[in-house]
């Protein structure tokens, strides 16, 4: 048994898409003789996941999130690489490989599907069944996972009548009522207020400490991703560019420290010409009586002495960049380069 839970190798996408001009001959042309061009959504992507890990997966809109995901779960067949998931071959689909494995997709799920204008605990129960899990078994793992993504309340409501919110939350608890080993998750908490992601991020880390369950999260919410992962894979135009934790990512596109100082008083300009003189360190903002500058990791610390020492501060704080400014900077480097 491999000790990984996933395993990709020289993964590629390629599809089929028909491409036509405007106008209505072009459209008539396009019936009898069809034009296609072929789209590269994944170009020799390789990584490896093991068990209990929660994975980032970043890229900007079209650069293979989905796709990827897609193909973990089954879905679709990889044109060329080698995949393997939970010592499974994902797209035979075998009961074995679905027994183990959850996808939860940011469109409508099951319960929206199949369980409109029913209670909650009906589409419960209709998984309860698919899986043929016995009475016990689903009745503790209803009360347990409700409890802890704290829907308890709602579970004889109809789904029709929850909210965005509710929904979102009672489709993964739906979707976990098997016990997956591994959950690919597509925006989980797209649509979602802040209390709601947070509930969800303090959920997911706690269900794969309780299971040992592995997590692949793609989001565009970086918090998201700084939250719950561990590790992130990011990709572009179907290629991987990183696969790291985050502190080396953050360091790899920056390198450096953001220091918020404020002063007892209007800071006198000459402060700034001072700060400025230190190789390494750059002004980022400034504001009536507060200076925002970046210094390099090695010499932050001492900057930040020195300016303690030196001058009268109500306030110092060291800060790194988040997650999503990191992310920004790093596509937007990439695009520069293209």
């Amino acid at each position: 048994m491999s000790r990984y839970v996933i395993e990709v190798a020289n993964l590629t996408k390629i599809y089929k898409r028909q491409v036509k001009e405007a106008g209505l001959i072009e459209s008539v042309k396009s019936i009898f003789k069809p034009l296609y061009e072929e789209v590269e959504a994944l170009r020799g992507v390789s990584f490896n996941v093991g068990e209990g890990e929660i994975v980032g997966y970043i890229g900007p809109n079209g650069a293979g999130k989905t796709t990827t995901l897609k193909i973990l779960a089954g879905v679709l067949f990889p044109t060329e690489g080698e995949v393997r998931v939970l010592d499974e071959i994902p797209y035979k689909r075998s009961k074995k490989f679905l027994s183990k494995v959850s996808f939860i997709m940011a469109s409508r799920g099951f319960l929206e599907e199949v369980a409109w204008d029913l209670p909650v605990l009906d589409g419960f129960y209709f998984i309860k069944e698919i899986y043929n899990l016995s009475y016990s078994e689903y009745k503790n793992r209803v009360n347990k996972l409700s409890e802890m993504m704290k829907i308890e309340d709602i579970l004889k409501s109809p789904v029709r009548n929850l909210s965005h919110g509710q929904r979102k939350k009672a489709e993964i608890v739906a979707n976990l009522l098997w016990e997956p080993k591994l959950i690919l998750l597509d925006e989980p908490t797209l649509g979602l207020d802040i209390f709601s992601q947070n509930e969800l991020h303090n959920f997911l880390k706690e269900y794969v400490k309780d299971y040992k369950a592995t997590v692949m999260l793609t989001s565009h919410n970086m918090k998201d991703i700084e939250k719950c992962a561990s590790r992130v894979i990011m990709i572009d135009k179907g290629r991987k560019l990183y696969d790291g934790d985050i502190e080396g990512l953050k360091k790899k596109i920056f390198g450096r420290k953001f220091i918020k100082i404020c002063f007892d008083e209007v800071f006198d300009e000459n402060i700034e010409k001072k700060l400025l003189s230190v190789e390494g360190v750059a002004v980022i903002s400034k504001e009536e009586n507060c200076l925002t500058i970046s210094a390099e990791e090695s010499i932050s610390k001492d900057v930040a002495k020195e300016i303690l020492n030196k001058y009268n501060i109500s306030d110092i704080e060291i800060m790194e960049p988040t997650l999503e400014e990191v992310v920004y900077r790093f596509y937007s480097e990439g695009k520069e380069n293209d």
